[in-house]
């Protein structure tokens, strides 16, 4: 699942948020609560090896698959998170509905102006 997560497209994530809801669900709290989801706090470690790169996955910033390195060797990496492109997907998600459906525009604007542009969720 958590694979998944990490490799899901802009499309298929358009189509989780906007997939019909039970009655009584909120879209608003079903999107916060989407991006509260502990998959998209998954870090991946890209490690520079030469020509290569290996990965290695954070959960809960704990190391799960890595080889300990000796504490000699040092190793430049960047940190990848799904969380911050799936906030500026669902962003750009929102802000196309408030254009498509001007009813939902003061919604949508009172809860991006709440979370800061989803920045405090």
């Amino acid at each position: 699942f958590f694979e998944a997560i990490q490799n899901i497209s802009k499309e298929n994530f358009s189509s989780v948020v906007w997939q019909p809801l039970d009655d009584g669900i909120d879209r608003i709290r079903y999107i916060r609560e989407l991006l509260k989801h502990p998959a998209f706090k998954v870090e991946v470690a890209k490690f520079n090896n030469g020509d290569r790169i290996d990965t290695a996955i954070w959960h809960y910033r704990e190391l799960v698959n890595a080889q300990k390195l000796p504490p000699f060797y040092y190793q430049p990496f960047l940190i990848e998170s799904k969380l911050n492109e799936v906030k500026q997907w669902t962003l750009e998600l929102l802000q196309e509905r408030s254009i498509e459906k001007p009813n939902s525009k003061a919604a949508i604007e009172h809860f991006l102006e709440l979370t800061n542009n989803l920045e405090s969720i």
